[in-house]
């Protein structure tokens, strides 16, 4: 008796272990670093908007939400490819790399240098959206 529930233990433990093992596989056995990427790049977005609605526009204030959306751009293609049309995802972030390096470019403290710049950022962002969302 005491054999036969040692087998039993023993194929519950094996067959709770391969499904386990399983679903970790089938389910990408990672986390979702496209959500995480958006989620940083949607927060600086609308962090640069609400800076700019409530007149904080000074270079200290809206060049750290650059710095960072610029870090993210980096690395975009490793983490969204294969799309299934690689050619314009890597246009698409491109362009978008080079809207942020010429936000960088703001050496004016007036909102109305950095309100185009929002602009230019928000509109790739949709631009992207648009192909691949």
């Amino acid at each position: 008796m005491r054999h036969l529930f040692l087998i039993l233990l023993g194929l519950f433990i094996g067959i709770f272990g391969t499904v386990m093992a399983i679903s970790a596989w089938q389910s990408g056995a990672g986390p979702n670093v496209q959500r995480g990427a958006m989620a940083v790049l949607a927060h600086h977005s609308a962090a640069l908007r609400a800076d700019l609605e409530a007149g904080r526009c000074a270079a200290a204030t809206v060049l750290p939400h650059i710095e960072a959306m610029q870090a993210v751009a980096a690395h975009l293609e490793p983490m969204f490819l294969p799309t299934g049309d690689d050619a314009s995802f890597e246009r698409e972030s491109r362009a978008f790399r080079d809207v942020l390096a010429a936000a960088r470019g703001i050496g004016s403290d007036d909102c109305s240098a950095v309100r185009p710049v929002v602009g230019d950022v928000n509109a790739q962002c949709r631009s992207c959206h648009q192909i691949f969302r």
